[in-house]
């Protein structure tokens, strides 16, 4: 039968034993915690670049609607001055046959008084 010393020691043997197997394995768990920590460093880093680039995008893509809404209000402003003008020729011309109508009836008018002067004559 063995001994209380003998008892001991084999107690002190399997604590040591599981102490390193404790340390081993808590390298282990921090060495996966740290390979862990980087991949998601990693996942978070590719999804940030991504969100940068969309960014960048929409910058871009707003960029070129600016310009494109920018050419479009020119072109708007082209095509109302220009339909301005029109409307202030359009008025001018019609003012011009209003006139002309008015000078048309009295030429009429004219030409009648005329011919009652020649039938009055003969």
């Amino acid at each position: 039968m063995a001994t209380l010393s003998e008892y001991y020691d084999d107690f002190q043997k399997q604590k040591k034993s599981l102490q390193q197997v404790n340390t081993e394995k808590w390298k282990t768990i921090q060495n996966l915690s740290s390979d862990l920590s980087e991949t998601l460093l990693l996942r978070v880093n590719l999804n940030l670049n991504k969100i940068w680039k969309n960014h960048k995008s929409l910058e871009s893509q707003c960029s070129k609607l600016e310009l494109r809404t920018s050419k479009f209000l020119r072109t708007h402003n082209n095509a109302a001055t220009s339909l301005s003008k029109f409307q202030k020729e359009f008025n001018g011309l019609s003012s011009f046959v209003e006139w002309s109508t008015e000078v048309e009836k009295k030429l009429t008018l004219i030409q009648k008084n005329l011919a009652v002067i020649e039938k009055s004559k003969k």
